[in-house]
C-alpha cells in the first residue's frame, strides 16, 4: 500500500469516533472527493473487489445507500465496495468510499450487524475523520520540511 494511503487508513482506523467535528481547514469537499477516488483506485489494485455473487455487492450497496441518505452528508455520493479478504474488517476513506471484507460478511449473523458496521464507517466519512487525519499529518512538525515545502 502506498505510504500516504496506509497512513490515512491507519489514522482513520485508530481515530475511533471520539466526537471530532467535521470542520476542515485545507481540504475542500471537492478535493476530498478527488482524493477519495485516487485512494479507491489504489486500494482496488492492492485489495481486489469481491467478484463472486453480484447480489452480495448489491445487497451491501443497498444497505449502505439507505444509511448514507440519512447521514450528516446525504448529498455525498457514497460508494460501497466488498473486498476479497478473510480479515474481519471494514474501513472508509475520504470522499464517501466504504469497504467491507468478505471475512466480515461471513462472520456477520444478520443484515443488522452489517448495517451497524456500515453506519459506523459512514459516520467516519460524514465527520471527515480521514480529511482531519490528513490535515494533522500535513501540519505535523517536520512534515513540511521533509516534503521539500517551506
Amino acid at each position: 500500500m502506498s505510504r500516504m494511503l496506509l497512513l490515512l487508513v491507519a489514522a482513520v482506523t485508530l481515530s475511533g469516533c471520539a466526537g471530532v467535528g467535521s470542520e476542515s481547514f485545507f481540504i475542500s469537499d471537492e478535493d476530498e472527493i478527488a482524493l477519495g477516488a485516487e485512494y479507491h483506485a489504489q486500494l482496488l489494485k492492492e485489495m481486489p473487489a469481491y467478484e463472486g455473487d453480484p447480489a452480495v455487492q448489491q445487497w451491501v450497496s443497498s444497505i449502505g445507500n439507505k444509511l448514507a441518505k440519512v447521514s450528516d452528508r446525504p448529498d455525498l455520493a457514497f460508494t460501497f465496495t466488498v473486498v476479497q479478504s478473510d480479515e474481519i474488517n471494514a474501513f472508509a476513506v475520504p470522499g464517501g468510499y466504504v469497504y467491507v471484507t468478505t471475512g466480515l460478511l461471513e462472520m456477520a449473523d444478520s443484515g443488522a450487524e452489517v448495517a451497524t458496521v456500515l453506519a459506523h464507517e459512514i459516520g467516519h466519512v460524514s465527520a471527515r475523520h480521514g480529511v482531519q487525519a490528513m490535515e494533522t499529518y500535513m501540519l505535523a512538525p517536520g512534515h513540511l520540511r521533509n516534503s521539500g515545502r517551506r
